[in-house]
Order: structure tokens, then sequence, then C-alpha cells
């Protein structure tokens, strides 16, 4: 607003002029805030459409022309020529066409209202925590590549091993047991005697063993051996020899389910005379499996669909002789040394086998069933006191 003029005199006067500038620093200092959308401007009204012009009046037809004269004829010789056409009349006049009506006015279109101000964004959202992963999907059976690639490795490490005979046990071990088989000597515990050795489940036998000659065909050496096979009955348990078999060395495992039905467990296995090594073997009940392992690594394919459970034999338990109670004749003894030797109620890893092997235990250990050190004794050194017999003087040696 601009205010033309002086200001006049007068105190009433002064004051009014004086509230007027004010109001005029106000309106020129206002910050126009723009005001909400208006409505949209309602659309003109139409005009109406002009009256059509009226039909101008069709003129009168001419008149025909007359028709023209028709010629004389000629004499007979010659024809005469012939008339002119007549002129046709001319045509009539076309009426004026009608004026057509005026267009009506178009309304005139409404103002549009101000456009309103736009609101603001609102904030985003916090993200949603992580969803927690999936489990890991089954990596699935190895291919036979990867398997034989695995047995390829553990027989080159098995055959390197060949090269130099295995070192002696730990110095830990102070003495070992030094079986003769022509002298029939070999351990024993009556069954009546033992405790936690009659195993109808998971197991697992351990031993170092180095043999002096290498058994002669179609006999065995015994580390382990619980039952009786012969012509006089059948009550086996468990039996864990090296075998020749038409000169083929093996490892055999032998369980029944019911004391008669014979399973046997081989996996072939060529050692060599005057060298340690450390043997073991794993049986799973429930999955029927049975695993050999030669001074800790996992020796041959694993062995599937055997007995599910082991019979409970009467007949004892014995280390160095097969068939504890068989009649002369039967059952074969074992040639060469042995110590560290345990038994086990579980299916012990390759793992556990391997850590310790080389060690003596505390003998108190989970699951240890029987444990001879053989520390010129055949104390046994587990909780269970399966101490055994030394049957025809077997000697123990120091290292």
């Amino acid at each position: 607003m601009v205010m033309v003029g002086s200001n006049p005199s007068g105190q009433p006067f002064e004051a009014l002029w004086d509230a007027l500038g004010n109001l005029e620093d106000q309106v020129t200092n206002i910050e126009l805030t723009p005001g909400p959308q208006g409505l949209p401007g309602l659309p003109g009204e139409m005009g109406p459409q002009g009256l059509p012009g009226e039909t101008g009046l069709t003129g009168p037809p001419g008149s025909q022309g007359e028709q023209g004269l028709q010629g004389i004829s000629g004499t007979p010789g010659e024809a005469g020529p012939q008339g002119p056409q007549g002129n046709i009349g001319p045509q009539g006049l076309r009426g004026p066409q009608g004026l057509r009506g005026l267009r009506g006015v178009q309304g005139i279109q409404g103002i549009p209202g101000l456009t309103g101000e736009t609101g603001l964004t609102g904030l985003p959202g916090e993200a949603g925590p992580q969803g927690i992963p999936g489990p890991k999907g089954d990596p699935g059976d190895p291919s036979w590549d990867e398997n034989r690639v695995a047995e390829l490795e553990e027989r080159i490490v098995y055959l390197e091993s060949l090269i130099v005979d295995p070192p002696p046990p730990p110095d830990e071990f102070s003495a070992y047991a030094n079986f003769q088989r022509s002298l029939s000597q070999y351990f024993s515990i009556s069954d009546a005697d033992q405790v936690g050795l009659d195993i109808t489940s998971d197991m697992t036998l351990e031993a170092w063993i180095n043999i002096s000659i290498l058994p002669q065909d179609g006999r065995n050496y015994p580390i382990f051996s619980k039952g009786n096979d012969s012509n006089q009955g059948h009550d086996v348990s468990y039996l864990f020899v090296i075998s020749n078999w038409s000169g083929v060395y093996k490892f055999d495992f032998t369980i029944s389910s019911n004391g008669s039905n014979i399973m046997q467990n081989t996996s072939n296995w060529m050692p060599s005379v005057d060298s340690w090594y450390h043997v073991a073997v794993v049986y799973h009940a429930s999955l029927g499996t049975v695993d050999f392992y030669v001074n800790g690594l996992h020796h041959g394919d694993q062995i599937i669909g055997v007995f599910n459970s082991i019979h409970n034999s009467s007949t004892g338990f014995s280390i160095g002789h097969q068939w504890e109670g068989s009649p002369s004749g039967y059952g074969d003894n074992f040639d060469g040394k042995m110590d560290e030797l345990r038994i086990w109620n579980v299916a012990r890893t390759q793992n556990e086998i391997l850590s310790s092997k080389d060690i003596e235990l505390t003998g108190s250990e989970p699951g240890l069933m029987g444990y001879w050190r053989f520390n010129n004794n055949a104390l046994d050194s587990s909780p269970n006191g399966n101490d055994l017999i030394n049957n025809n003087n077997v000697t123990f040696l120091p290292y």
C-alpha cells in the first residue's frame, strides 16, 4: 500500500496517520502463506443453438425450346442436306440458399482455484531385523571319485609307512606281553568272573601288535575272543583275528546274533613281521557297520549289512587264543607281541582312536570295559577288575 499526500496537522489526524503507516509496514512485511487449493470452477453454460435458416424456394424450370422445322425432302435423285438441330431452351435459375443460423456463444470457463501446499513426506520406517538363515542344505553323498580319491590318499600314507618299519610305541609303555604259539600261551577269564565283557551292542577293540611269524594258510592269530565254536556246540559272541585265506592275509571280525549264525567281516591286510602296528575294529550296532583302522587310519571299505546285535555268550573271554573252552584241536593262538589292549562298549571315532593310541589311559574313561597295559602283569586297569589268568606262562619283556 502506498500512501499519497502529506501528514495533516492536528493530533487526531497525526494518530490516524501513524496508525495507517504502521499498518502499511505490516502489510509490506507480511509473508503471504498460500491458501488451501480452491475448488475447481463450474463449467460455463453452453449457449443455445441458433435456429437453422429457411430453405430457399426452387426456381421454376425453364420452358423447352421449340423443335426445329423438318427440312423439305429432296428430289428422289439426291438426298437433301439435313436441317440444323433446334436450339435447347435455357435452364431455369436455382433459388438462393438460406442463411445458416448464428452459433451460440460458449460460456466463460471458471477460474481454477489455487493449488494447496504439498504435505511433508513421512520419515522412512526402520528396517526390520534380518531373518534367521535357513538350515544348511545336505551336501549330498560324495561322488565315486571323491570316495576313490580319499581311499587312494589313505593308501598312499599306508604304503609310505611300509617303506620304513613303524616306530615302536612311545616311551611311556614300559613292557609288553610276548606270546609263543608253539607253547599255546594266552590270557583268559571265565564268563562268571568277567564284568562288562558281554558286550551286545556298540563295541571298539584296540591293541598294539607285533607279529613274529605270519600265520600259515588256514590259520588265525586271535587277538580278542569270546565264545565257543566246535562240533560240541556253538556259543559265539565276537572274535577279532589276523587270518590267512589261501595266502591272502586279512583282518577278520566275526560275530553272531544268536550264538550259531556266524558272520565274518573281513578286510585284506598285509602286515610285516617284527613291526609294531596299532590295530582297531569299530562295530556300530544300530547302523550295522564294521570299520577297521591301522595306526589310526581307516583301513579298507566300511562293511555294511552287519547284524544289529551280538549274542551274549556264556563262554569265557580270552586274549591271544580263539574259542576259550573248545576241545583240543579247535581254535588257535597268537604268535608275537601285544600291548595296550582295550575293549569299549562304545563305537569310538577315528579322532578318538588316533589321539589316544600312543598314550597310557587313566582307566576311568567312559565306556572302557577292559584295559590291560601288560606292565609285567595281566591286571585290568579299568574299574571292572577283569584280571586275566596267565595260561602256559606268557612272558613280559621291557621295550
